[in-house]
Formats: C-alpha cells, sequence, structure tokens
C-alpha cells in the first residue's frame, strides 16, 4: 500500500482545487479539480508559435463517463474535453477548448 491509498483523491480537489460543474452523462455536478492555463508550443514550420490551453486535473471518482468530448463549466465558460493526457484511475489530466 502506498500513500495514494490511504486517501480518497477527492480529499486533495477538496483541499486545493477551483469550483467547476462537471456535465455528467446523469447530469451536471459541482465538483473540485485543478485548473490550469497553460502556455504550450505548437509544433508547426515555425519555431517560435505557441498556444494558450487550459487544462484540468480531475479526480476520475468525481468525474464519472470522463472522455474526450464531455464538458466542464469554468467560471461560467462551457469547455469540451479536447483530450486526456494522463489517466493513473485516480485522477486524469484533460486538455480542454472552447
Amino acid at each position: 500500500m502506498n500513500f495514494a491509498d490511504l486517501m480518497p483523491a477527492s480529499t486533495f480537489t477538496a483541499a486545493l482545487g477551483d469550483s467547476v460543474t462537471y456535465h455528467a452523462p446523469s447530469g451536471a455536478v459541482g465538483i473540485k479539480a485543478m485548473v490550469n492555463d497553460d502556455v504550450e508550443p505548437v509544433f508547426s514550420n515555425e519555431p517560435h508559435i505557441s498556444a494558450k490551453r487550459k487544462h484540468i486535473d480531475v479526480a476520475l471518482q468525481d468525474a464519472p463517463g470522463l472522455k474526450i468530448g464531455s464538458e466542464f463549466t469554468i467560471g461560467g465558460v462551457k469547455y469540451t474535453v479536447d483530450d486526456i493526457v494522463a489517466n493513473d484511475n485516480q485522477f486524469a489530466t484533460c486538455v480542454l477548448k472552447k
């Protein structure tokens, strides 16, 4: 057993997360998640192009049915999951688009 198994994943997000609404298949649910605005390089022929992307780290137990195309509302703005870049079966890191 490791330390992460001693506490539910939602304990971390409840203490440190931002309030968001997850639009689950069963209906909208208010949850806590880590929301980040990152600037990432966009690979093309130009080496200095970058794009601002919104990432969200969410406890999977708080977001049942999470998949590409799922929706979150953050600060009154609705976002769609564009990609799930990490998933360790406790937390998922998603790239969002408006």
